[in-house]
């Protein structure tokens, strides 16, 4: 079973398990609903907080708090939420090896924080530099 959008270039094949596989050179055309500033749009009325905050354990995890104005729809937050994430996961090094989490809590309420591996306070550092360069 082929569907394929009548150019050799883009070619899909979808199988009957359910995967798809492409063949040849797909072609990604931009979706004009999608918004390439995702972050300017969703961080727009949050007030944002970069901290050190401590697990339950007493780890250092560097994070970003983002919490909304009441009434704010909790899709907004999360949208935000995984967009920080992204850019956090891009903008880390080989290096690094913290495991960057999201947990949203509330409808207008969320945080982005980083799981350190090691807890020492250099990487604590290097984590809380690299979360307020991607805050601005």
């Amino acid at each position: 079973m082929y569907a394929d959008s009548s150019s050799p270039d883009n070619d899909i094949r979808a199988v009957a398990n359910g995967k798809v596989a492409f063949r040849g050179n797909a072609r990604v055309e931009h979706d004009p609903h999608v918004h390439h500033d995702m972050n300017t749009k969703t961080l727009k009325n949050a007030t944002i907080n970069v901290s050190l905050a401590h697990s339950r354990y007493g780890t250092p995890e560097p994070e970003i708090a983002l919490r909304y104005p009441s009434g704010t729809h909790y899709r907004v937050v999360r949208a935000a939420l995984y967009a920080l994430a992204s850019e956090l996961e891009s903008a880390t090094s080989d290096r690094d090896k913290w495991v960057i989490e999201v947990d949203a809590f509330g409808d207008e309420m969320g945080r982005v924080f980083l799981d350190l591996i090691q807890g020492s306070e250099p990487e604590a550092e290097r984590g809380l530099e690299l979360l307020r360069k991607v805050v601005g």
